[in-house]
C-alpha cells in the first residue's frame, strides 16, 4: 500500500488540535483533519512534525494514521516565523530516521 507523508513543522501538532497554545489554529487545524480524512479513505499516513518538550516520538491516531516527531531546534517551541533557521537540521534528522525506520 502505497502512504502518505504529511509535513507540518509548527504549532502542537498531536491527536487533537491543542487549540490556544502558540502557532496552534487552523493550519495546524486542517493538517491533522486532512491527515485524519485520507486514513479513513484507508491510505497509510505519516504525519511528521517537530518534537519538543515532553512530546512523545509517536502517536499512533487510528490503525492507517500515525504523528511522527522528529527532533529539531531544542525543546522550547520556535515561532513559525523563525523555523526557517532549524529546517536543515530537520531535514537531516528526517532522513536518518525514515533510513533508521526503513519507511519508504
Amino acid at each position: 500500500m502505497k502512504s502518505i507523508l504529511m509535513i507540518s513543522l509548527h504549532g502542537y501538532v498531536g491527536v487533537h488540535a491543542e487549540l490556544g497554545k502558540p502557532d496552534t489554529g487552523g493550519q495546524v487545524v486542517y493538517v491533522l483533519e486532512l491527515a485524519e480524512r485520507f486514513s479513513r479513505l484507508g491510505k497509510r499516513v505519516d504525519l511528521v512534525t517537530r518534537q519538543f518538550e515532553d512530546q512523545p516520538e509517536y502517536d499512533e491516531v487510528n490503525e492507517n494514521y500515525n504523528i511522527w516527531r522528529i527532533p529539531f531546534g531544542g525543546k522550547k517551541i520556535i515561532r513559525k516565523e523563525d523555523m526557517h533557521d532549524h529546517l536543515k537540521k530537520f531535514v537531516t534528522n528526517t532522513l536518518a530516521a525514515i533510513k533508521k525506520e526503513n519507511k519508504k
